[in-house]
């Protein structure tokens, strides 16, 4: 994929902090530092790929129409589409517990973004949930902003609570800097999984 759109590859092998506040929350968030290292802050242009993503080699390129200004992300509820999440985030909740880190009150507030963010202590009216498994950034614009996440926020203390995720999303869109790209960007499997799973059709695009 890389060598098709004329992309060089950095692959971060060690952490970019070392200190014992980094070693005491998930590795996710040293995502936040990358567009201050010296091997990536010389580039315009970076997209960030979480290691679990795998890239389908004949996808078109990430970047095109992403204004330099701006971050390109993937809005987390429109996978598979709107209205199939909301389907099938009914099913998890009328079947998860009342108590336990997956309870109801926890699938409740992914109905609705604001809640979503508001369920870490964040403010509450954001209208979309950044997936920031992948996404396209510029160090000129945007490496102030991540660094600030990084430096200013705890983790949750909880898998579920999506590490660096929330807090990015909520600061990404307080900043206007959200530029929404194709979802199948960062599609995750296993809401198609859960799809077919609670009845609906199974077959993705044949480009995901």
């Amino acid at each position: 994929y890389a060598e098709r759109h004329g992309y060089d590859v950095i692959v971060i092998r060690d952490p970019l902090d070392a200190s014992a506040r980094a070693a005491n929350r998930s590795p996710a968030w040293q995502k936040c530092l990358i567009l201050g290292i010296p091997e990536v802050f010389a580039y315009d242009r970076v997209v960030w790929v979480d290691s679990d993503i795998y890239l389908n080699p004949a996808a078109p390129s990430i970047v095109e129409g992403v204004p330099l200004e701006r971050i390109g992300v993937t809005d987390e509820h429109a996978y598979p589409s709107p209205e199939r999440r909301q389907a099938i985030l009914k099913g998890i909740h009328a079947s998860a517990p009342e108590e336990g880190e997956l309870n109801k009150r926890f699938w409740q507030a992914c109905f609705d973004p604001g809640a979503w963010h508001a369920y870490m202590g964040l403010p509450t009216g954001q209208a979309h949930i950044v997936q920031t498994g992948v996404m396209v950034m510029s160090p000129r614009h945007h490496r102030d902003l991540l660094e600030h996440v990084y430096r200013d926020y705890e983790d949750g203390g909880a898998k579920s609570f999506n590490y660096e995720m929330r807090p990015l999303s909520h600061e990404i869109q307080a900043a206007g800097f959200q530029h929404w790209i194709d979802p199948r960007f960062n599609a995750l499997v296993w809401w198609l999984f859960l799809q077919w799973s609670m009845g609906g059709d199974r077959t993705p695009n044949q480009n995901e």
